[in-house]
């Protein structure tokens, strides 16, 4: 009996690899680290999930392949007035359930996407309403004078139809990961774009199939999707080397020259718009996972200082990401507006002057930290960078009892804010630093700050975005970004540790383009 078993399952995979080869250009098997938290695009703003469901969701505009604004659900836009722009919408489109695309469904999702249980609503902060003009056209209406509205707000926006909403009880987002509250948007997608999901498994395995009815040019050549979440970095790699998946993302270091030097595959990278940094509790009176007691050392800017004096960058670059990561120390990327090169100094590892620190501010023999991290996700670094950083840490006598966790845990239990310190990652997409400011370091309000998961808070910096936000000269607008994130890092609001170089791994028959906000456009591969 059971070498019975053992003989089918080796016929089956025998038969399966066969298949795979004969079919490799009809299915395009793809395999990143983590799957998505939610199908609904409005419930969660992870990197994970937005660069997935971007093949299923569309919204007004979109990123070229060089990052570029380029029309998608708006074929124009322009300001009619200080602070009303006009979208002309595309016509003739449907979403995948049939139903026309109308302005209704713009208005609606704006509405949807702003709603309390929205984990995007902070990006459209700027957007005060918007209004249907006719079945094509919608303005939208901004709180002040907004230069960048479309690249530096609307790309965040992925439109529902209000009909299937309704229709499904879906009307506003359900967070599952801070709440556990799901709708059927939550394992349910019915969006615009070049694909359709068509299956969401309790593994995290997507199938998706081409939207016949899609209005731009189709350039792939292959009739299904499957997505297929591996966690572990040797088995992905062995997966894509056996045949079982066409493109791994990311591929780690180490295993990168095997597989450059084999005419089979191919080694894509490029510079990644997100920047890796660790944050910390800043808010509450106690922390909640030390053994300090009555009061938070991070509240004490010695102490944070005391954490980037112990941490050797130039160390963690060379050996734990192997060239995979480029120094910054700012939230944000060298490619986005707001960026100046005194971004790239951080003030050198110097372990006895971090013990004088935290000595100076109460703390001669350390104390002891929680700290959340995922093992998977964050490019699949999170875990070795985490491990690298405790052992650093214990040299200046902070005891952290690291708390490795799967993605989707991870994300929910920080986006509650329920954490004392933590590693995290947030992406320039559109390329201008007040899409990051305005989500990961305004002080945490209503709609504002929502990834400020630590409650860095400076009355100074929030004013300077404030003011940035409806600045319409470029040079001042750009000046006043500058200052505001000056001020953050002097603060050590978060401390920014490295820009990701974003590494996959694909078979050489496959033409893939990849993107600096690390998202896979499966309307741009193709079989060679």
């Amino acid at each position: 009996m059971i070498r019975s078993k053992i003989t089918t399952s080796l016929l089956s995979l025998c038969i399966t690899a066969s298949l795979s080869t004969i079919a490799g250009a009809q299915t395009f098997r793809w395999a990143p680290p983590a799957s998505v938290a939610t199908m609904d695009p409005h419930a969660s703003g992870d990197t994970t999930t937005r660069n997935i469901l971007i093949n299923d969701y569309e919204g007004l505009v979109r990123l070229s392949r060089k990052a570029e604004l380029e029309p998608e659900l708006a074929v124009s836009w322009e300001a009619v007035e200080p602070t009303v722009w006009r979208f002309k919408l595309r016509p003739n489109v449907t979403f995948h359930d049939g139903s026309p695309f109308t302005a209704d469904d713009v208005v609606f999702s704006f509405k949807r996407a702003t709603a309390s249980s929205s984990d995007i609503r902070s990006k459209l902060r700027a957007i005060k309403e918007m209004r249907k003009v006719d079945d094509l056209t919608v303005d939208a209406i901004t709180h002040a004078p907004n230069p960048i509205l479309a690249q530096g707000v609307l790309l965040f926006m992925p439109i529902l139809s209000q009909e299937w909403a309704k229709k499904h009880d879906a009307m506003d987002p359900a967070d599952n990961r801070r709440t556990g509250k799901e709708n059927y948007a939550t394992r349910n997608a019915n969006g615009t774009g070049p694909f359709k999901i068509v299956s969401f498994g309790v593994d995290g395995r997507i199938e998706m199939v081409p939207n016949e009815s899609w209005w731009d040019k189709k350039e792939y050549n292959f009739n299904k999707v499957i997505i297929s979440p591996i966690a572990s970095d040797a088995t992905r790699v062995a997966a894509l080397l056996s045949g079982e998946v066409d493109l791994i993302t990311p591929i780690p270091q180490q295993d990168v020259p095997r597989v450059k030097d084999s005419k089979d595959f191919q080694i894509l990278t490029t510079p990644d718009a997100r920047v890796v940094y660790l944050g910390m509790d800043q808010w509450r009176d106690e922390l909640k996972e030390s053994n300090v007691k009555g009061k938070n050392p991070f509240k004490d800017i010695r102490v944070r200082q005391a954490f980037v004096k112990a941490i050797n960058m130039d160390l963690i670059r060379s050996k734990i990401l192997m060239g995979a990561g480029l120094p910054v120390y700012a939230m944000i990327p060298p490619q986005a507006d707001g960026w100046t090169d005194a971004f790239r100094d951080r003030p050198a590892a110097d372990p006895a002057g971090a013990k004088k620190l935290l000595s100076d501010a109460g703390y001669p023999n350390g104390f002891s930290v929680g700290m959340d991290c995922p093992n998977d996700g964050l490019a699949n670094m999170g875990e070795p960078v985490c491990v690298a950083i405790t052992g650093m840490l214990a040299r200046i006598g902070i005891k952290v009892d690291v708390q490795l966790q799967k993605q989707a845990m991870y994300a929910g239990k920080i986006g509650r804010r329920d954490t004392s310190f933590y590693i995290h990652s947030w992406g320039a997409t559109t390329l201008d630093a007040l899409a990051t400011m305005g989500s990961t370091m305004v002080t945490f309000g209503d709609g504002v700050g929502t990834w400020n998961v630590g409650g860095y808070s400076n009355p100074e910096f929030d004013r300077l975005v404030a003011a940035a936000e409806s600045e319409m000269d470029r040079g001042k607008r750009r000046d006043m970004m500058t200052k505001a994130l000056s001020i953050h890092r002097d603060d050590v609001g978060t401390i920014p540790l490295y820009q990701p170089v974003l590494t996959y791994a694909a078979r050489s028959n496959v033409t893939i383009v990849p993107r600096l906000d690390d998202a896979i456009q499966l309307r741009w591969v193709k079989f060679k």
